[in-house]
């Protein structure tokens, strides 16, 4: 099931972009050897190293790291590790009034893996590390409609260089950016350094995100594609009429956080009707959001074929102080309204797949 909506807001609790300034005075004056060194010593080019081996295949070392950093001299440069099929995802925080809302605000970044050079002493390069854009519950891919540009900012305790690109989305204009911050200490950067992967995705150390122009200006904030560093736990319910739903839910707030709600996903789900199955792995077919302090989560499950006239199922939970107990699921249209409602007969939690 497609619907045809597009796109509107969906705000994670605790999400916000990593800091940067204006303020453009470096927090180190720059060595004569830097400032010695010839335009002819390095490339234009930011891209240093892709993943690819000399055939095209993919197999090199230096976009995976798990191998280690690439063995390379940055000089007074920074360095950013794009790991190999690394991709970011906006997850749809669900509104109960109106479901439709979740998928549109679904969306998910495919970058392109290897090792970029980020110049110390540019304020602003271009950079081609996105694959692919994919927005909305139709996955509508994005058409760039420029090249990427980084831009430099400094204070006295970093450097951030913020990616960003222009995109048409099935008509609609929208930027991606992401900003990379590198943090110094008296001169000295920390680590010159960072990694796009799922682990900072999850920590939100290097945050995604797409902001849609137009008359309704709203921004999709984006995190990891899936779940290695969440909490999961998998539940099974028992509904009337001998249905059967199972779902994994996983949850995770960065150690440093204290997150009004947690970040949240369905990695998978699984439906049963009689002799009918539906096993749901696909990242726009499922989603899951917690809500306020963790008083309980709320989870809808989209079907591409629908299951006779039911086409996606919303199973939340009750309202605090009984917010870990469901009463009920609801069958979906294909406009995301009620149709029928199931009482759940058996709830349990914990289990395997």
């Amino acid at each position: 099931m497609r619907h045809t909506r597009f796109l509107a807001c969906t705000v994670f609790c605790c999400a916000g972009a990593l800091g940067c300034s204006e303020d453009n005075k470096s927090p180190e004056q720059d060595s004569s050897s830097a400032d010695s060194r010839s335009a002819d010593s390095r490339s234009d080019s930011a891209l240093i190293q892709d993943s690819r081996s000399e055939d095209g295949a993919s197999g090199g070392d230096v976009a995976l790291p798990d191998l280690g950093q690439p063995d390379i001299d940055l000089g007074d440069d920074f360095g950013l590790l794009v790991a190999s099929g690394v991709q970011a995802c906006s997850h749809g925080t669900i509104n109960t009034s109106d479901l439709s809302k979740t998928m549109e605000g679904k969306g998910r970044i495919t970058f392109k893996p290897g090792f970029y050079r980020l110049f110390k002493d540019k304020a602003q390069f271009t950079l081609d590390m996105v694959k692919l854009l994919e927005l909305g519950p139709q996955r509508t891919k994005g058409v760039p409609t420029g090249a990427g540009q980084v831009v430099r900012t400094i204070n006295s305790s970093a450097y951030t260089y913020t990616f960003t690109q222009l995109f048409d989305v099935g008509g609609t204009p929208v930027e991606l950016k992401v900003p990379v911050t590198y943090q110094v200490q008296t001169g000295t950067p920390l680590d010159k350094i960072q990694t796009l992967d799922e682990a900072s995705l999850s920590k939100r150390e290097i945050n995604a995100s797409v902001a849609v122009k137009g008359s309704t200006a709203v921004s999709i904030y984006f995190g990891p594609c899936s779940y290695s560093l969440y909490g999961c736990t998998i539940h099974e319910f028992e509904l009337s009429g001998n249905d059967q739903l199972k779902m994994e839910v996983c949850s995770y707030c960065p150690t440093t956080w204290i997150c009004k709600a947690n970040y949240a996903g369905l990695p998978r789900a699984r439906f049963e009707s009689g002799s009918t199955v539906r096993d749901l792995t696909d990242h726009f077919n499922l989603s899951q959001s917690f809500r306020h302090h963790n008083w309980g989560s709320d989870s809808l499950i989209i079907f591409d074929t629908p299951v006779q006239k039911i086409h996606g199922i919303y199973i939340g939970t009750e309202v605090y102080p009984n917010f870990t107990q469901y009463k009920q699921a609801s069958y979906l249209d294909a406009s995301f309204k009620e149709i029928e409602t199931r009482q759940v007969i058996k709830h349990t939690s914990g289990g395997s797949w």
